[in-house]
């Protein structure tokens, strides 16, 4: 499910302007089942590994590797793998290191350093709060930490889809809808070519593909090329649905391990970022 999840925020995210907003909101909520459980199983596997150093190796070379396609992609910001071999970090120190003041300072330059990896300050912070908690109940550290992350990747998005709305509230019609009033025979005159950059969001997301107008700039690979309306409601919908269903899935963990796949994790990351990046090049 991870896998799948991850798939499809990077879809969302690179073909932004290729797809209409409506499917780009829907693959950007299943991604945000993805490092919630990334994060959890980190967690799990810090307690159950024979060896921590090949552990935490393993991550740093997939990392290396990874990070070529990252970078191609979204330029210097560290991946995630780099993000969770931070997090594993934290859990080492948390354990190992005595002094509480040492441990408080390298938490604090490890989120700091997290500022220019995937997921920011709230990746190694789910770590640490899924590993601390987890001796209350997997429910109540499921449930503090993402409520926890949710505040955080929520609010600023119900923020932006706020002032897109406000920011669009006088737009003009779509170039699709006039086409449309035109072929029933009605006289359409035609719009200033300036204000189709301001079309209304609920046609943006519902009737016209997202790159609808052309960027004068390269694009970010982010769902915010799409406009703030649709990159919003993206990140509202992944920081809630995706991750209710995370929720769902974490707290109906028994501890059992499923099938080993952790190769097939390291391999299909820096695979399908390279394939991705590709058909971006073309399409």
């Amino acid at each position: 499910m991870a896998i799948v999840g991850m798939t499809c925020n990077h879809v969302a995210n690179i073909f932004a302007l290729q797809m209409p907003g409506w499917i780009t909101v829907s693959l950007c909520s299943m991604g945000g089942l993805t490092f919630p459980i990334m994060a959890f199983l980190l967690c799990e596997g810090y307690r159950h590994t024979s060896d921590i150093r090949r552990y935490a190796r393993r991550l740093a070379l997939f990392a290396l590797v990874a990070q070529v396609p990252y970078s191609l992609l979204w330029g210097a910001t560290a991946n995630v793998l780099v993000t969770l071999l931070m997090g594993l970090g934290i859990l080492w120190a948390d354990e190992h290191l005595r002094n509480r003041l040492a441990f408080g300072a390298l938490f604090v330059g490890v989120l700091a350093a997290s500022l220019w990896c995937d997921w920011g300050v709230i990746g190694p912070l789910m770590i640490y709060l899924f590993h601390r908690l987890h001796d209350d109940g997997a429910r109540k550290a499921v449930g503090l930490t993402m409520l926890t992350a949710t505040l955080a990747l929520a609010l600023p998005a119900v923020s932006d889809i706020a002032a897109a709305l406000e920011a669009n509230s006088g737009a003009v019609p779509s170039r699709a809808s006039l086409t449309n009033q035109a072929a029933k025979g009605a006289e359409v005159a035609e719009p200033d070519e300036a204000l189709l950059q301001t079309e209304s969001p609920w046609v943006i997301l519902l009737e016209a593909p997202s790159g609808a107008v052309p960027s004068p700039v390269m694009p970010s690979y982010t769902v915010e090329d799409a406009g703030g309306f649709v990159g919003g409601l993206g990140a509202l919908g992944y920081a809630t649905l995706g991750f209710g269903v995370a929720i769902l899935l974490l707290i109906s963990y028994n501890g059992q391990r499923g099938r080993p796949l952790k190769w097939f994790f390291y391999i299909y990351y820096p695979a399908h970022l390279t394939i991705l990046w590709a058909l971006a090049q073309i399409w």
